[in-house]
C-alpha cells in the first residue's frame, strides 16, 4: 500500500487523490472474510508501518486512511498523519474536506429493475446502479467525468425524480449493504474501485446511516390479489402460488419484469419450492394474473405489461419442453430430476447442447452452480476451500444429483422433500445430504469395512440434525 501511496503525491485535485486512496483502501473493504482482524491489520500493520517510515508518501496514506478506512482505524490513522506533519513531513498537495450534497436525484426504468442513484457533490458526481434482480444492491458506479455522460445516457430510458438527501442516503446505504451479499464477479470494477470513496459518500448523506426497514407484510398483496378481478376464475392452487410469488420479493411483490419473472421461473422457483402437479398446471395461468394485476397497481403501461406475458409465455413453454423431454409426463420424476440439477438453465443457449440423461452433463452443471470449487478442481495447491477439499465437494454433489435423478436409493428423494417441506432451500438440503454422503464414506474407510446403504440411509434420516 505504501508503494502504490506514491501515486497520492502526484495528483493535486482532492476527487482524484481520494479515487486513487480508493483502489489502494477497496480491497479491504470489498474483502468477504472482512473481520475485526481486517481492522487491525490495518490499524497496527499498516498505520504502524507508515508511522515508522516517516515520509511523504506514508503522511499521504494516513490522511487518506482517516477519511477512507473502516471507522475504528480512522482515529489512529488520523493522529498518526498530524504526529508526522508535527515532525516536518510535508503534507501531501490535496486537502479531502468535508463532503455537502447539493442535490440528489433517484431514476428508475419503465419496470423498475434498474434504480440509479445520483448525488451531485458540487465539484463532482456520484452515479451508482442497483440492480432489483439482485437482491437491490449495487452493481455498477461512474464518477467524475464517467458519471456526466451516464446521467445523460440514463435519461434517455430512466425516469428522474429529484429526491431529499436523507433519501439518497437511504437508497445507496441499502445498494451498498447488499452488494456485500453477492459474489464480486457480479460487480463491476468501477464500483469494486470505487468502494471506500463510495462508503464516505454514503456516510455524508443525513439517511447513510439508517438501517433496513421491517419485514414487509407477505399477506396483504396475497390477500389484494385474491379479492380482485385479476383472480376471478383462478384455480384453488392461486393462492398457495401468489404466496410463491410474493415470497421471491417480498420487498417489492408487484415490481414485475421480463427478467423478474425469468429469473424466478429459471433461478428462484426450483430452488425454493417443490411444486404439486396441479400448481405445475396452474402456474402460467396465475403467473399472468399476477403480472395483470400488479401492472395495474404499478401503473405499467399495456406494452409492457405484455412484455412481461411474452416472458411469462416463453419461459414456460421452454420448461413444458424440459418437462417433457426428462420427465415423460410424470410429475414426481419431473420433481424430482428438476431439483437434482438446475435443469432450468438448458433454456440458455450457452447449455442448450447438453444432454442430462448423461452423467457427464449432469456433472457439468453441478460444477457450474460452485464456482469456487470448479475454479480450482485441477490446481493441485487448493487442497481446503472452507475446510473441505473442492473435488470431494464436487463428487459428493454429482453423486447425490445422480441419486436423485434415478431416485436410487429412494431415502435420498424423500429426505430432500422432507428438508424443504421444513423450510430449507435447495441448496442447503443438497448441501446436507452431500454433508451426510462424505460421512458415510468417511466412517466406511476408517472402520475398514465394504460399503452399505445402512449407514447412509440413517444419516439421512436424522437430517438435519441440528443440535
Amino acid at each position: 500500500m505504501l508503494r502504490g501511496a506514491r501515486d497520492l503525491l502526484s495528483v493535486p485535485d482532492p476527487v482524484e487523490a481520494e479515487l486513487t486512496a480508493s483502489l489502494l483502501i477497496s480491497p479491504w473493504w470489498m474483502s468477504r472474510e472482512r473481520a475485526e482482524s481486517m481492522e487491525d491489520a490495518l490499524a497496527d500493520g499498516v498505520v504502524g508501518y507508515a508511522v515508522r517510515q516517516r515520509s511523504r508518501e506514508a503522511l499521504a496514506l494516513l490522511r487518506a486512511v482517516s477519511k477512507l478506512g473502516p471507522r475504528s482505524v480512522r482515529a489512529k490513522a488520523g493522529a498518526a498523519a498530524d504526529g508526522l506533519s508535527r515532525s516536518g513531513v510535508a503534507e501531501p498537495p490535496w486537502r479531502l474536506a468535508e463532503l455537502r450534497p447539493r442535490e440528489c436525484w433517484v431514476l428508475l426504468d419503465t419496470f423498475g429493475d434498474e434504480e440509479a442513484i445520483v448525488v451531485d457533490f458540487g465539484d463532482h458526481t456520484v452515479v451508482v446502479l442497483a440492480d432489483h434482480n439482485r437482491l437491490g444492491a449495487a452493481v455498477d458506479a461512474m464518477v467524475g467525468e464517467k458519471s456526466r455522460a451516464a446521467v445523460a445516457l440514463l435519461a434517455t430510458r430512466m425516469t428522474g425524480t429529484a429526491v431529499s438527501p436523507e433519501e439518497a442516503g437511504v437508497r445507496l446505504t441499502r445498494a451498498l449493504s447488499r452488494s456485500r451479499l453477492l459474489a464480486v464477479e457480479l460487480l463491476s470494477e468501477d464500483l469494486c474501485e470505487a468502494w471506500a470513496f463510495l462508503l464516505r459518500r454514503a456516510e455524508a448523506l443525513p439517511g447513510g446511516t439508517e438501517s433496513e426497514a421491517g419485514p414487509a407484510d407477505g399477506e396483504a398483496p396475497v390477500r389484494e390479489f385474491l379479492g380482485s378481478a385479476h383472480a376471478t376464475g383462478l384455480p384453488g392452487e392461486a393462492e398457495s402460488l401468489a404466496r410463491l410469488i410474493v415470497g421471491h420479493d417480498p420487498g417489492q411483490p408487484d415490481r414485475v419484469s421480463p427478467a423478474k419473472v425469468t429469473g424466478f421461473l429459471r433461478d428462484w422457483l426450483p430452488g425454493h419450492a417443490v411444486l404439486t402437479a396441479a400448481q405445475e398446471q396452474a402456474l402460467r395461468e396465475v403467473l399472468e394474473a399476477w403480472t395483470r394485476f400488479a401492472g395495474e397497481r404499478r401503473g405499467l403501461p399495456a406494452s409492457a405489461v405484455r412484455q412481461v406475458e411474452t416472458a411469462i409465455l416463453e419461459w414456460t413453454g421452454e420448461l413444458d419442453e424440459l418437462n417433457a423431454r426428462y420427465a415423460a409426463g410424470d410429475h414426481e420424476t419431473l420433481a424430482r430430476r428438476r431439483f437434482a440439477v438446475p435443469y432450468t438453465l438448458l433454456g440458455e443457449d450457452a447449455y442448450a447442447t447438453l444432454d442430462l440423461a448423461e452423467g457427464r452433463d449432469r456433472r457439468l452443471l453441478i460444477e457450474m452452480e460452485h464456482p469456487l470449487q470448479r475454479d480450482v478442481l485441477h490446481d493441485p495447491q487448493v487442497q481446503e476451500i472452507g475446510g473441505v477439499n473442492p473435488r470431494l465437494h464436487i463428487v459428493a454433489h454429482a453423486t447425490v444429483a445422480d441419486q436423485l435423478w434415478n431416485d436410487d436409493p429412494p431415502v435420498v428423494w424423500q429426505t430432500a422433500k422432507r428438508l424443504m417441506s421444513q423450510g430449507y432451500d435447495r441448496r442447503q438440503a443438497l448441501a446436507m445430504i452431500a454433508d451426510a454422503l462424505v460421512e458415510d464414506l468417511r466412517h466406511t474407510i476408517a472402520d475398514d469395512r465394504p460399503p452399505t446403504s445402512d449407514g447412509y440411509i440413517e444419516r439421512l434420516n436424522a437430517l438435519p440434525n441440528q443440535a
